[in-house]
């Protein structure tokens, strides 16, 4: 394996993000490789893990450390891992990178690890640009089209015996994706 040459780069740390914590994945001599619109971690010549780069995929780094967040069938992952290489291939790296998905610097303080708490807020930050982006929206519009009556609408909820628990199962799901 060279040492981040091209469009191979040897990495470390590798780890998924699953409920609330980052699980580290084990393997010997692992890199990654961007071919086309796909990157691929491999461990030898096994692929261990492959990501369709596309507008479904975000990114955010911090010195050599890579985070990458992507939705599949509407869940949201994600997967970090450190180059090990220079400083010059690492760029090379992120420049590859952002060829194929929106990639933000990260700049944080303290002992110079990325944070999970860090890393959410982050990516929360970037989707919501990214929407803003995408829809025109600003957080001084209203969501709600002029004719929707609003406190009609949570009169209903209110009334509604199942409204408890839906709102149990949305403050779940956004604590599982906020946290």
């Amino acid at each position: 394996m060279a040492a981040g040459g091209g469009n191979f780069w040897i990495i470390d740390d590798l780890a998924t993000f699953k409920d609330t914590e980052w699980s580290k994945i084990q393997y010997p001599k692992l890199g990654v490789r961007i071919m086309y619109d796909l990157l691929v971690i491999l461990s030898d010549d096994t692929v261990i893990f492959k990501l369709k780069l596309n507008n479904k995929s975000k990114a955010c780094y911090k010195d050599k450390t890579v985070l990458l967040a992507y939705a599949e069938e509407d869940e949201l992952h994600k997967i970090k891992f450190k180059l090990i290489c220079t400083e010059e291939s690492a760029q090379s790296f992120i420049n590859t990178l952002s060829i194929y998905l929106p990639i933000h610097n990260v700049n944080t303080s303290g002992s110079g690890k990325l944070q999970a708490k860090i890393e959410v807020t982050g990516f929360q930050e970037l989707f919501r640009e990214e929407l803003k982006r995408q829809t025109n929206y600003s957080n001084n519009e209203s969501v709600f089209p002029p004719e929707f009556q609003l406190n009609e609408f949570l009169k209903l909820c209110i009334m509604d015996p199942t409204f408890p628990d839906m709102v149990d199962e949305v403050e779940k799901s956004l604590h599982k994706y906020l946290h």
